[in-house]
């Protein structure tokens, strides 16, 4: 964690986490976060922009993580080239090609250095409606509090901001007593119902997880309505293709609430993306990320030739990704590429699914 913090600081710039603070930019805000999983996530942040500077893009990634504006964007870029590195694909950000006779600029490009086959990203976020900002405040104010070393799981509800501190110090003194005591705790007041425990007491709490119909390691907030989130991706699946070639090999990324993707049918969401893609033949397909709490159920699944995945990232938190083909695709791509593109998302061992109604054609 010494060596991470110290290439940050001689990466970033002396004065730069005043500045962040000063400034209230998001990065800051991470640095200034005291919770254990912080320390891995700045290991990770220090691999992830080595990787980008050997690429030789450190300057435009950290141009991204300096701005209150794009630091997100940035982040994301970060994520996307570390898997991409990971399987061997060679990344370049802000790529010409032509469209229509004019010149646009994805947001990455890959190259497999094996055949040598470019293919375009382009990058987006579906940005959170106010129902939602309110849904994820106070399950985040949480979430980022999470303990590493400790055993957790339950529901935490929708809470007045201005009541934070006072809760706040709730959550951490039930924290200090399951480490105090090496028990099982149970914080049953608004607005949580949590079960903690040590390593040493996990079978209380696996008890009552059970009891109550918890998964281990897993935090749920209050339910979000979601309606019209599969119009909003279409939407955005329209916009982001207008700025790809047709002559390329192309995906378009889409980061949402995590929450739609542990609620959504995804049975449904495949059929409703996949006639949408069929009125774009460039795309190889799109993929559909969000990142929340951590989980302890690492794997991934096909559904035919779609993909969901999930996997613990660098101990920290968890990112879910539904990967699904475009069956109408026009444009080759080799199946060795297209192995590559599914080895950067395919995380864990394979879960088997058994599926009754297959003349759904899923």
């Amino acid at each position: 964690i010494i060596e991470a913090y110290t290439y940050l600081k001689n990466t970033l710039g002396n004065g730069f986490l005043r500045h962040a603070h000063l400034h209230n930019l998001k990065l800051g805000q991470h640095f200034a976060n005291k919770a254990p999983w912080v320390f891995q996530w700045c290991i990770w942040l220090s691999n992830a922009i080595k990787i980008v500077h050997v690429a030789g893009y450190g300057d435009y990634i950290l141009n991204k993580l300096k701005s209150k504006k794009s630091y997100h964007e940035g982040i994301v870029f970060l994520e996307l080239c570390y898997f991409f590195n990971g399987v061997g694909f060679k990344f370049s950000f802000e790529p010409e090609v032509v469209v229509n006779n004019k010149i646009k600029h994805p947001d990455i490009k890959v190259t497999n250095p094996d055949s040598k086959e470019d293919i375009y990203f382009e990058v987006s976020e579906l940005n959170p409606t106010n129902e939602h900002l309110i849904g994820n405040r106070s399950f985040d104010i949480i979430s980022n509090r999470l303990p590493i070393g400790l055993v957790y799981c339950g529901k935490v509800l929708n809470f007045d901001k201005n009541k934070s501190e006072k809760i706040i110090a709730v959550f951490d003194e039930a924290i200090n007593k399951v480490r105090n005591t090496n028990s099982f705790v149970e914080l049953n007041e608004f607005p949580f119902h949590l079960g903690i425990s040590t390593v040493e007491s996990r079978d209380d709490l696996v008890r009552w997880a059970e009891k109550n119909q918890y998964q281990i390691n897993s935090l749920m907030g209050e339910p979000i309505l979601f309606d019209g989130e599969i119009k909003r991706i279409k939407d955005k699946i329209r916009v982001k293709s207008d700025q790809l070639s047709s002559v390329n090999n192309n995906l378009v990324i889409i980061h949402v609430n995590p929450l739609f993707l542990m609620g959504v049918d995804i049975a449904n969401l495949i059929i409703e993306i996949d006639m949408e893609l069929a009125k774009y033949p460039k795309l190889i397909g799109v993929l559909i990320y969000g990142n929340f709490s951590t989980s302890e159920n690492e794997g991934h699944v096909f559904f035919e030739n779609h993909l969901l995945s999930t996997r613990i990232f660098e101990k920290v938190d968890t990112r879910t990704i539904m990967l699904i083909r475009n069956n109408h695709h026009k444009t080759s791509l080799s199946q060795r590429s297209l192995n590559k593109i599914y080895d950067a998302f395919k995380f864990g061992t394979e879960k088997i699914i058994i599926q009754e109604n297959s003349q759904d054609g899923i």
